[in-house]
């Protein structure tokens, strides 16, 4: 099963994402939205685990949830990595910033030590939510505004 541990948006943040994101990336070439109940900021990619292990991945999410709770993110640009289209997301309070990188870095290494995720997902954490999919290589984005208002996480 592939998995992942991820911060869930509000469901109106998600919904207006989506919404954005038809509208914003409509001459992007192939450009496959996400669907608004599916948008997340993600924390940890695991690849494939087993299913017996899924427990494992809720217990560590739970411990680290706190420190995500209720934080609020502005939208600052969007980006294509690969496939994928996201917004790159900063906490809108600077003071928190530190706090969530320090959370999402303990999250990796825990996952990496159980066995539950690949060595490479320590490191540097980009805080964003893919909105869309494309395979078109002509698929630009750097002229696409960002979307306003802040994004909170559930």
């Amino acid at each position: 099963m592939r998995a992942f541990v991820a911060l869930q948006l509000e469901p109106a943040d998600a919904k207006r994402l989506h919404a954005w994101s038809v509208r914003a990336l409509e001459k992007v070439p192939g450009a496959r939205r996400i669907r608004g109940d599916e948008l997340h900021v993600t924390l940890v990619f695991c690849d494939d685990i087993d299913e017996e292990r899924a427990g494992e991945l809720v217990v560590a999410a739970e411990e680290v949830e706190p420190a995500f709770a209720g934080t609020a993110f502005a939208p600052s640009r969007v980006v294509r990595f690969g496939g994928a289209i996201a917004v790159l997301l900063d906490p809108v309070d600077p003071d928190a910033t530190g706090r969530l990188v320090a959370a999402q870095e303990a999250l990796a290494r825990r996952l990496v030590a159980a066995g539950l995720a690949p060595d490479d997902r320590t490191g540097s954490w980009t805080p964003h939510v893919t909105v869309a999919r494309t395979r078109d290589p002509k698929a630009r984005v750097d002229a696409v505004a960002p979307p306003p208002g802040p994004v909170h996480v559930a």
